[in-house]
């Protein structure tokens, strides 16, 4: 055991001999052996590339999701921190306009997605999981319809999962990570944070972690100061732009609309200018999170405020108000919703961003948006107007770079077979919900030293894969959209937690080396 209470990993064991010495050590030798010893990744590898050529072929250049691609695009032409979204995924936008086709921002992607899977798997073999336990808890990544078809999209999530699990596997590879390893899994969270606001909870929880482990001072505060660094560069960069140090200027509005549908002020103090933000309509008449965000007609738009004041602070601090007064229904709200991840099938209700959002789309008329109003808002300038469907260029990608008009193909035989594979090619809810529970609850009880790294790993897999469900529950909207992240953290931890339940199993069964010795009859 090291001074810091964690003892260093041993080398993977490989499955070939080692090559004598003088000869190259991934010369052409080695692949066939290679191969052979991960021949299940290999081949779900190959099958998860070809869906991804298919997915590429059959929707050109790019998929867009309403408003979201469009503000992406918009930030990456002028570079800013942005105001709804941060700015991480337009710099990577802005990296790749030099190809000077939108083209590739989907190919770039579908890369990213193959090599995540690779990573998950290289992770949980150095971890001590077999080769088809492993192969299982990359497959989703690898395989999902759901996550090949998002990639496709403008949007943040492939760019977000790539960093995250790069973060986790520096983490996790050694028992003991150096001080620089710890910083750059700093560097990494808070660059995924800015991809995504919900990486901001993994950070928390990969320093936890580390505090957990015992791992020392100089990790810990490598990480945090290296995330810390990031995070406040980016908001210092938003102070000179927006007057304000944050990441963003919205959460208050989306927490506040989070909470609106059920907000009850009756018998609540609160100042005057919070009390028009309460709906005085019963909660069954009330629509849902995104209308009370986005809508001109919300009471998150109307109060009149003096010139100067913050209204996201005002709805901030109203959200957090109800969220004290109501403790038990903004609780339950979440639970709902994160129980909904995990159950089978994929149902969305009225209120909800349809399920066919994230189903490939063998037409240019897409299905009816909402029955709701849609909101007039320049963040979304583009929504469909009551009872018409959806316009095809919002449903493609209608801008390339510098909001140029892009002209959208769609394959439709491939297409057609793409949605028949959807039919059944995606993680149920109920396989991640046992990859969470099997990675949280495996490791309970007294285990030997050789067998609590794996716990450690597996706990913290699941952990993370929770809060990156939660927290979009708990700040924003149910959208199965913010459930594609998980699948690369989640069946990790199943499989982690398998394999440690097999090797609890196997210790059980292995008899004692020196066999006890027979008391003499009397």
């Amino acid at each position: 055991m090291s001074r810091h209470g964690l003892r260093s990993a041993a080398p993977i064991e490989s499955s070939a001999q080692d090559p004598p010495s003088g000869t190259a050590r991934w010369g052409p030798a080695r692949i066939g052996p290679s191969v052979r010893a991960n021949a299940a990744l290999v081949a779900i590898g190959a099958v998860g590339l070809v869906l991804r050529v298919l997915t590429s072929v059959t929707y050109r250049p790019a998929l867009a999701f309403v408003q979201d691609t469009f503000d992406y695009l918009e930030n990456a032409a002028v570079l800013q921190p942005g105001l709804v979204r941060p700015s991480g995924y337009p710099a990577f936008l802005r990296i790749l306009s030099v190809a000077g086709s939108i083209a590739v921002v989907p190919v770039v992607q579908h890369v990213l997605g193959l090599s995540t899977g690779v990573l998950l798997y290289a992770l949980l073999r150095r971890l001590g999981v077999g080769a088809w336990m492993a192969t299982l808890g990359a497959a989703p990544v690898l395989l999902d319809s759901y996550q090949i078809y998002l990639e496709q999209f403008l949007l943040a999530e492939a760019v977000f999962e790539f960093l995250v699990v790069v973060a986790v596997v520096l983490l996790l590879w050694h028992e003991c990570p150096s001080p620089m390893a710890c910083a750059g899994v700093g560097v990494l969270l808070a660059g995924a944070a800015l991809t995504r606001a919900v990486g901001v909870v993994l950070v928390a929880a990969a320093v936890l972690y580390l505090v957990i482990g015992r791992a020392g001072t100089r990790r810990v505060a490598s990480a945090t100061i290296a995330a810390a660094v990031v995070l406040g560069a980016y908001a210092t960069w938003f102070s000179v732009a927006h007057g304000r140090f944050a990441l963003g200027a919205y959460e208050g509005y989306f927490l506040a609309g989070r909470v609106a549908p059920f907000a009850d002020c009756r018998g609540l103090e609160m100042p005057p200018l919070e009390r028009p933000l309460c709906d005085p309509r019963p909660v069954p008449e009330r629509p849902n999170s995104d209308w009370y965000v986005w809508n001109a007609a919300s009471p998150l738009r109307r109060p009149v405020v003096a010139p100067g004041t913050d209204r996201n602070a005002v709805a901030g601090r109203f959200a957090a108000r109800i969220v004290r007064h109501q403790p038990l229904d903004y609780l339950g709200t979440i639970a709902g919703d994160v129980w909904r991840y995990f159950g089978p099938g994929r149902e969305t209700g009225p209120d909800d961003v349809p399920v066919g959002a994230w189903q490939f789309r063998t037409s240019f008329v897409a299905d009816q948006w909402r029955p709701l109003q849609p909101p007039a808002d320049r963040h979304v300038s583009n929504w469909a107007s009551p009872g018409a469907s959806v316009a095809s260029g919002v449903t493609i990608a209608a801008h390339g770079y510098g909001l140029s008009r892009v002209e959208p193909t769609l394959y439709r035989p491939t297409a057609r077979w793409l949605r028949g594979y959807q039919r059944f090619g995606y993680t149920q809810g109920p396989i991640l919900g046992a990859g969470l529970l099997v990675g949280l609850c495996a490791g309970l009880g007294r285990l030997p030293p050789p067998q609590r790294r794996l716990r450690r790993s597996a706990a913290f897999l699941a952990g993370s894969g929770l809060l990156v469900v939660v927290a979009p529950a708990a700040t924003s909207v149910f959208e199965f959209r913010y459930l594609i992240p998980a699948l690369t953290l989640l069946p990790a931890a199943g499989a982690a937690g398998t394999a440690l339940l097999h090797q609890r199993l196997q210790a059980r069964r292995r008899p004692s080396r020196a066999a006890p010795i027979a008391a003499p009859r009397a």
